[in-house]
């Protein structure tokens, strides 16, 4: 399974209710998009994560923000 840029899914997720007026802004997306915010942070700054998972569970790769 290939892996998205967590860049990617951010915008992804940010952008879906604007491209599909159908699906409607979610709480999981919120929290989602925060905790890749964050991971992406820890990484330019060189910390380690605290938490490798979205809310769903889906693991964010090591190495996914480098």
């Amino acid at each position: 399974m290939p892996i998205v840029d967590p860049r990617v899914q951010i915008e992804i997720k940010r952008m879906m209710p604007v491209w599909d007026p159908s699906r409607p802004r979610r709480a999981k997306d919120a929290e989602d998009i925060a905790r890749l915010e964050a991971a992406l942070r820890g990484r330019a700054a060189g910390s380690a994560l605290s938490s490798n998972s979205l809310s769903d569970g889906t693991k964010i790769p090591p190495d996914a923000a480098a």
